[in-house]
């Protein structure tokens, strides 16, 4: 039990000053396990509330309330409603992390998290060039990026980051 407990302290003392921004996933939020986790073994974590829910429409971006929206129903066919509504959160999800970047200043962070939805949303602002620094992808929902086109051009992106021989050795 001493030696566990002096193996989290070294843990916790190598990640004191790592500066994290983290994405949550789809359900989840600020103070969900993982940036918890990740404070708990001293990483400062900013972990944005980007508000998101399948079918909480208490959620400002969720999808539910993107579905009830007048200007949604009005401005598209009934067939693009829920893709429709899915894209919108997305991108109002990506807002939310583009604003804390570029509040916070480009040397505010160290590395960028993000797991699931919020992977999605992490590999989203490195394809834009909103972060060009180490990234983690938790499992990202990359097949929600697939289906508005744009997995394409984030996974350029991303192999754009990754040294030749890396890409090949793997």
């Amino acid at each position: 039990p001493e030696a566990h407990k002096a193996s989290d302290r070294a843990v916790a003392a190598r990640h004191a000053d790592m500066r994290v921004l983290f994405c949550h996933g789809l359900e989840s939020g600020p103070g969900g396990f993982k940036p918890r986790a990740l404070r708990s073994q001293g990483a400062t974590v900013t972990a944005p509330d980007m508000a998101m829910s399948l079918w909480n429409p208490t959620k400002r971006n969720s999808v539910v309330l993107g579905l009830l929206s007048p200007r949604a129903m009005l401005t598209r066919w009934p067939s693009q409603w829920i893709g429709g509504a899915l894209a919108d959160s997305f991108e109002a999800c990506v807002d939310v992390q583009r604003t804390a970047l570029r509040d916070a200043g480009p040397a505010a962070f160290d590395v960028l998290i993000g797991s699931s939805w919020g992977g999605a949303v992490a590999a989203a602002l490195i394809a834009e060039g909103a972060w060009t620094g180490p990234a983690v992808m938790l499992c990202p929902a990359l097949s929600e990026l697939r289906r508005h086109g744009a997995i394409e051009a984030i996974v350029d992106q991303i192999a754009a980051l990754c040294p030749r021989s890396a890409r090949h050795s793997a």
